[in-house]
C-alpha cells in the first residue's frame, strides 16, 4: 500500500477536494456593506445536517413538539453570522419541498456544538504545501460520537463584555421559552426573541412551580389554579357551638391560604419576562414538519434545489462512521457515492467530501480499490 505522501501525489485532488470542504467548513466572511439580505444573516450547516442531527432531542421547557401522525420533524442547522445592522428572521432562508416551518430553537448553550470535525486544524486550509494537505486529507478524525443531545433547559451563560440589555430579572432564565416563531439578530453578536403564545405542532408542557410559563401563556390553565369558594360548612346534629366554631375557622384559615398562593402565583407570573436576548449561540435550529420518508429535498438559492434521498443518506452516514476502518458495508457504500458525484451537483460531492472526511478514508485507500476511485473522481 502506498504511503498516504504518494497516494496524494499520485491522486492529484487534493486541491479539488479541499475546495469543496472549504467552501461549507471555512466560507469567507461577506464584506459587512454586502449584508444587503437576512439570508446572509444564517448559512446552512451541510456537515451538522447530515451526521449530527439524526440523534438530537429538543428539551425546550416550555414547548413539546408533537407532530401530526405520518409527519416528522427535521432540524435544519445554521451557523449565525455577524450582522452590521438588525436583522429579523420570521423563516429561514433554506426550506424543505413540502414542509411546513415551525419555528427557530436557540440552544441554551453551545455545549454539543464545536467546530466539527474537531481533529481538522483549519490553519491548514492557508498552507498549501504538501505536507499539510496530506495531514488535511489523509488524517482521521476521531471524532466519531454521532448525535448528540441539545439541552435547552440550561441557561446561557453571558460574556462579561456583553454589551446589549438583558431583562432586570434572570431569576427565570431556565424557564424561558427557547422555540420562537422568529428571532432577531443584533449586530453586538446577540439573538433576540419573543415569547409566542402559540407554535404550530407544539403543546405547552405541564405547568409547575418550577415551570410557570405555561400558565402565562394559557389563561386557562391559571384560572384552573384559583381555589373555588369553599361551601359554608353547617352545624351538625349535636355538635356544640364551640367545636363548630373551631371547624368554621380551620375551613377560613385554609381558604385564605389557598387565595393567597394563588395571589402569589398570579403576581409572579407579572414578573416573567417576555422579550428574551441572550449571546447568540454558534448555530441556531429551524424546525421543519415534513411528511415521514419524504428525504431531504432543498429548497433555496444556488446551488440549490438539492434532493438527497433516504437511502444516500444512509451510505454517508455509513462511510462518516469508517473511523479510517472500512467494512464490506462501508465499501459498497463508497460505490453508491460514487454514483452521488457523477451527478455533477455541487452539494452531492460536497457531502461525499465530508463523509470521507469524517470517516478518515482517505488513509485506508489502496490502489485501484473503491476509496481510491472515489477520491479521483472528486
Amino acid at each position: 500500500m502506498p504511503s498516504s505522501v504518494a497516494l496524494f501525489h499520485r491522486l492529484a485532488i487534493a486541491p479539488v477536494l479541499l475546495l469543496a470542504v472549504v467552501s461549507h467548513l471555512a466560507p469567507a466572511r461577506a464584506a459587512q456593506d454586502e449584508q444587503a439580505s437576512p439570508s446572509a444573516a444564517l448559512e446552512l450547516d451541510l456537515q451538522r445536517l447530515l451526521f449530527d442531527t439524526q440523534q438530537q432531542t429538543l428539551q425546550d421547557p416550555v414547548w413539546e413538539l408533537t407532530p401530526e401522525p405520518g409527519r416528522q420533524i427535521v432540524l435544519l442547522p445554521f451557523v449565525v453570522k455577524p450582522v452590521d445592522r438588525q436583522i429579523e428572521l420570521a423563516r429561514p432562508p433554506i426550506s424543505l419541498r413540502g414542509g411546513r416551518f415551525l419555528g427557530f430553537v436557540i440552544p441554551a448553550s453551545d455545549a454539543g456544538q464545536s467546530d466539527a470535525p474537531a481533529t481538522i486544524d483549519f490553519s491548514l486550509f492557508a498552507d498549501t504545501s504538501p505536507e499539510s494537505l496530506d495531514r488535511l486529507l489523509f488524517g482521521q478524525s476521531d471524532d466519531q460520537a454521532g448525535g448528540t443531545q441539545i439541552d435547552l433547559s440550561q441557561p446561557l451563560e453571558t460574556p462579561g463584555d456583553a454589551t446589549f440589555d438583558q431583562p432586570a430579572d434572570e431569576s427565570f432564565s431556565d424557564q424561558y421559552p427557547r422555540l420562537t416563531r422568529s428571532i432577531t439578530l443584533w449586530p453586538d453578536g446577540s439573538v433576540h426573541w419573543l415569547m409566542d403564545r402559540s407554535i404550530a405542532s407544539a403543546k405547552l408542557r405541564a405547568a409547575s412551580e418550577q415551570n410557570l410559563y405555561p400558565y402565562k401563556i394559557d389563561a386557562a390553565l391559571l384560572r384552573d389554579q384559583e381555589p373555588p369558594q369553599a361551601e359554608r360548612i353547617t352545624k351538625q346534629e349535636g355538635e356544640s357551638s364551640r367545636d363548630y366554631a373551631e371547624r368554621r375557622r380551620v375551613q377560613q384559615l385554609e381558604e385564605r391560604e389557598k387565595i393567597e398562593a394563588y395571589r402569589k402565583l398570579r403576581d409572579s407570573l407579572r414578573d416573567l419576562p417576555e422579550q428574551f436576548s441572550e449571546p447568540s449561540p454558534k448555530v441556531i435550529y429551524a424546525l421543519v414538519e415534513v411528511r415521514e420518508g419524504e428525504g431531504l429535498s432543498l429548497q433555496g438559492p444556488p446551488p440549490l434545489p438539492w434532493t438527497l434521498e433516504d437511502s444516500s443518506r444512509a451510505m454517508l452516514a455509513s462511510v462518516a462512521q469508517a473511523g479510517g476502518n472500512l467494512s464490506e458495508e462501508q465499501r459498497q457504500a463508497l460505490t453508491g457515492l460514487a454514483k452521488m458525484v457523477d451527478s455533477r451537483q455541487a452539494l452531492d460531492a460536497q457531502a461525499v467530501a465530508l463523509a470521507m472526511l469524517r470517516g478518515g478514508v482517505a488513509g485506508s485507500a489502496v490502489e485501484n480499490d473503491a476509496a481510491f476511485q472515489l477520491l479521483a473522481k472528486l
